[in-house]
């Protein structure tokens, strides 16, 4: 199995965050190495107005599954890059998921790889719940080195001076 991947994208972090990815795909890749398959993913944050949608595609002669997933550059504007990654990896994940249902990989055994793929996913940080990105990532006693400025904890927001204080 191959994984990758690449952006197209300007004024979000879908590119940063495309590229946190890499990590989770090295693992899959060793586990499911004798698997007959490659997934290759762009992920796009356009605008709206230039219509273009999420779409797939499988080449049966390369054995590659195609996708091209876009998100709206205006709604990702007004989220985080927390938000953008929870926002990112659910959308992934659930295409990911839906499009190798529509076809047959020979040697893939589908539910136990979506149970990798998601643990992969789980450690770089993905497919977090919505409460867990308002988790503070950097509390005041010190117990995380986080970046500050993605913060997004109801103490830092609602006292920014907290944050100076750290």
């Amino acid at each position: 199995m191959e994984l990758g991947g690449t952006s197209d994208t300007v004024g979000s972090f879908v590119y940063e965050l495309r590229s946190e990815v890499a990590e989770a795909f090295r693992v899959l890749e060793a586990k499911y190495r004798e698997v007959d398959l490659n997934i290759f993913v762009v992920f796009r944050c356009l605008p709206d107005s230039i219509g273009r949608k999420t779409r797939r595609r499988f080449d049966k002669a390369e054995n590659r599954l195609y996708l091209d997933m876009v998100v709206s550059e205006g709604r990702y504007e007004l989220l985080s890059k927390e938000e953008q990654r929870r926002d990112l990896s659910h959308a992934y994940y659930d295409y990911l998921a839906d499009s190798l249902r529509k076809y047959r990989f020979p040697g893939l055994r589908l539910e136990p790889f979506l149970d990798d793929l998601r643990t992969a996913l789980r450690e770089i940080g993905w497919l977090k719940h919505a409460w867990e990105i308002y988790l503070c990532s950097d509390p005041p006693d010190g117990r995380s080195g986080a970046d500050l400025c993605e913060c997004t904890c109801k103490l830092c927001i609602l006292d920014p001076r907290s944050v100076a204080l750290r």
